[in-house]
């Protein structure tokens, strides 16, 4: 293992830790020595790579984003129709139920605050904003409307943003209420969030 491979290594290993830990406390409430422990690294190993445990959670938000747009990218790739709507729904369909089947990492994206560290660790905000912007609605929004070659109802930055926020409140309510909304709605989280993109659809109005 070359001296780069053994440094991605270990910023894994203790990564890996940080969530095992999450999985009971937040991180400001760990101790670094549970967390070295649980990393099965010194405490100055763990100083050398995160200096603080600001570091630490951005490192794991970091990898929860990425995750997010490994999983939405490898989806995307195997879409093969060339209505840019199937993409917009793919994107929707993977980035919801990501959050159903990982609350700690969902949990994670949906409280980061970007504007909270930009001043001092804007290295670290701009290397997550590489995963979390990547499929950012608007670009394939405005493909839509140029592939049915209508014009958009109002602006296409609003329409995406609307349906963005859309989707960010029945991640919301899957996450906090996942289990009354099929006691009482009788609906599956599955069946949910298929016909949340059928109204996301409508949003965008309708074509030929």
């Amino acid at each position: 293992m070359n001296k780069t491979d053994k440094q991605e290594f270990i910023k894994k290993k203790i990564v890996d830790a940080l969530f095992a830990c999450l999985e009971n406390k937040q991180i400001e409430e760990m101790t670094t020595d549970e967390i070295a422990q649980r990393a099965d690294v010194s405490k100055r190993t763990l100083y050398k790579y995160y200096s603080s445990k600001k570091e630490m959670y951005l490192a794991v938000v970091k990898e929860s984003f990425k995750e997010l747009s490994s999983i939405i990218q490898s989806n995307i790739d195997i879409v093969e129709d060339d209505d840019p709507w199937v993409s917009i729904a793919c994107i929707g369909r993977e980035y919801m139920k990501y959050f159903f089947n990982n609350t700690i990492k969902g949990q994670l994206i949906l409280n980061f605050n970007e504007m909270a560290y930009i001043d001092k660790y804007e290295k670290w905000v701009t290397e997550i904003q590489e995963y979390s912007n990547k499929f950012e609605l608007t670009p394939y929004v405005k493909n839509y409307y140029e592939y049915h070659n209508v014009r958009p109802h109002t602006n296409i930055k609003t329409i995406s943003l609307y349906i963005w926020a859309e989707a960010q409140g029945i991640i919301q309510l899957i996450m906090s209420k996942g289990d009354w909304l099929k006691e009482f709605y009788e609906i599956e989280v599955d069946e949910l969030i298929e016909e949340h993109l059928v109204l996301s659809k409508k949003v965008l109005g309708e074509v030929k």
